[in-house]
């Protein structure tokens, strides 16, 4: 949730990549926590922030054998996973986060936080945060695409949710890295999910402790729009819509056929002409307004 009204807008552009890697996992130690290279060694955290969980399955992350979850920045994976994890754990996770400002606070707030969830194994990639600039997409993709393949994987809407840039990056740089997975489930902000999931009073109590506690230096900015939701949905959308979405908001190409005078929507909100048709799942209520539609509204 980093990167707020008040930064700089958002301007359309690309970036120059090298190619990251993922480090090697060091032996089991007594941390609760394993850690990338990407990672600190060791890093104090505040007692107030750390619980007495334990970590029930340490297994090497092989194909099939794991569920993984992408997110931009540290309390993503609280504001719209916060239930979807406590509630799925019938495979380990793996957690990453790809970008943060570079603190050393909000790191220690992140591995915090996954220590609450009782997550496997965290990762943090630590690209830097700035709003008005895309993050390094043929990066991510390398990152991601060195992971084995996971079993499941939850990750950012193609849209950015409330149109955050870097969670668009995040989520297009998951579906390039698994094109053919076809457990890819984005956050269904704005459309109909294809599965939810409905937290119990303890696990929504557990989500907004984290997000006042933990995250509190950056959630107390913001308690009129935190989203603390009892109901997390997800979506599995096709590789060719995450594509011209993806395109379109970054400015890259306008929506494949759609224009003012020949483009149909229909109830399914599929965007049709005469040169062919892509399925915008992931528009709900927005694709009534595609035959008129040449931008976004931006909201910061």
């Amino acid at each position: 949730m980093s990167g707020r009204p008040g930064q700089k807008r958002f301007s359309p552009g690309t970036a120059e990549f090298d190619h990251g890697t993922n480090g090697r996992r060091p032996a089991p130690g007594p941390s609760r926590l394993r850690r990338s290279e990407s990672s600190p060694a060791e890093f104090p955290l505040r007692k107030s922030h750390v619980s007495c969980c334990n970590i029930k399955v340490k297994i090497p992350f092989e194909k099939g054998n794991y569920n993984l979850l992408c997110v931009a920045h540290p309390d993503d994976e609280t504001i719209f996973f916060g239930g979807l994890l406590q509630q799925k754990s019938d495979r380990p996770w793996l957690l990453v986060c790809a970008a943060s400002d570079g603190s050393e606070e909000r790191r220690r707030q992140f591995h915090a936080a996954a220590q609450r969830y009782n997550i496997s194994e965290v990762q943090w990639w630590g690209f830097l945060d700035q709003y008005d600039k895309r993050l390094p997409i043929l990066d991510l993709v390398s990152k991601f695409s060195k992971l084995p393949e996971p079993f499941a994987i939850y990750t950012h809407s193609i849209l950015g949710e409330y149109g955050h840039p870097h969670h668009q990056d995040v989520s297009f740089a998951v579906h390039r890295a698994f094109p053919a997975h076809e457990r890819i489930f984005s956050v269904a902000y704005n459309c109909y999910p294809e599965t939810s999931v409905h937290l119990t009073k303890e696990h929504f109590a557990l989500k907004c402790e984290i997000l006042t506690t933990i995250y509190q230096s950056e959630t107390r900015r913001f308690l009129n729009l935190l989203p603390a939701t009892f109901v997390e949905g997800f979506v599995r959308l096709d590789f060719a819509e995450v594509q011209a979405l993806y395109d379109f908001l970054t400015g890259s190409a306008p929506l494949p056929n759609v224009t003012s005078s020949a483009a149909q929507v229909d109830a399914s909100g599929t965007s049709s002409d005469r040169g062919g048709s892509v399925t915008l799942k992931s528009y709900g209520v927005i694709a009534n307004f595609l035959p008129n539609l040449r931008h976004l509204p931006r909201l910061f």
